[in-house]
């Protein structure tokens, strides 16, 4: 991300936060940074545009300090499942104004941040369940996505009362006995005679299409990324950096699609090839072999 963007983003998520998304407009954003109003749209078509971006950066920064944990091999499971409730009250404090933005406002969610929330939530709900299967072993498979929903539920009861009524409880004392709770519940999931409530396989579904669709676009924008920041760096003439910056923006929107067209996919890719910029011929190729 460029120092300019990072910038917008920072002033924009202290200003929702503070004002509230509606109340903030373009205008202030700028005046805030001190800049024209022009110079901020050639980084974001909107500020729909901008609060989509800003989701999907802190998203996917929780997301990989998450996984990371959770993969991690010289932890134990059942240590996992307690440094998880930690990191989120970490996470929380250190990007409060975003936490805040994001639960005080009432958004008219558009369809790519409902998305980003649902494959944000599927993919901590699948590493939890997996850490509870870790724990209690293959008996548990059968339950493993009901305790992983309650446990979180769990979680993130105990995070509000502190992020948003700001008691003041120890998170450590809270992370474990959550997970002396989660043993009750598991051990009354195993003796008991009602079925789980979900249904692995109707979850595992939903899950392989949110993550793979997660996954691929992920990456695709990451390239997209990589090429607008070198762009940024290349010294290009103002009006061919308008254009590619432009094509850029068509790329990302096509690849958002539920069908991208092709054609105008490769027309894009064809106007950066023509640049004949050595650093961003890896990215090109990549995004190509997406289509």
């Amino acid at each position: 991300m460029s120092d300019k963007k990072q910038k917008i983003m920072e002033a924009s998520v202290k200003l929702f936060s503070e004002k509230g998304y509606h109340a903030t407009s373009i205008q202030q954003i700028a005046d805030t940074l001190g800049i024209a109003k022009g110079s901020l749209y050639f980084y974001f078509n909107s500020k729909e545009d901008l609060l989509v971006y800003i989701c999907k950066y802190y998203m996917n920064v929780f997301v990989k300090e998450f996984e990371l944990m959770m993969s991690d091999p010289s932890k134990q499971p059942r240590d996992r499942l307690a440094r998880q409730i930690v990191m989120k009250c970490e996470q929380f404090s250190s990007n409060r104004d975003f936490i805040s933005m994001f639960m005080k406002e009432s958004f008219e969610i558009n369809d790519e941040i409902h998305q980003l929330i649902i494959m944000f939530k599927a993919k901590m709900l699948f590493a939890t369940q997996h850490c509870i299967i870790e724990s209690y072993g293959e008996k548990v498979k059968p339950f493993s996505y009901d305790a992983a929903i309650l446990f979180d539920s769990m979680s993130d009861g105990y995070l509000g009362l502190i992020m948003m009524h700001k008691l003041k409880l120890d998170v450590n004392e809270i992370s474990h006995n959550i997970v002396e709770r989660l043993d009750d519940i598991v051990k009354g999931m195993l003796i008991s005679k009602l079925k789980p409530i979900l249904n692995s396989q109707f979850i595992d579904e939903i899950a392989n299409s949110y993550l793979y669709e997660m996954r691929l676009n992920q990456e695709v924008f990451d390239e997209i990324q990589f090429i607008r920041n070198i762009l940024l760096e290349a010294n290009l003439e103002p009006e061919t950096l308008k254009e590619v910056q432009s094509s850029l923006k068509v790329l990302e929107s096509e690849f958002d699609n539920d069908e991208p067209q092709a054609v105008l996919i490769k027309g894009m890719l064809a106007l950066l090839k023509n640049l004949k910029i050595i650093e961003i011929k890896k990215s090109i190729a990549k995004i190509e072999s997406y289509m």
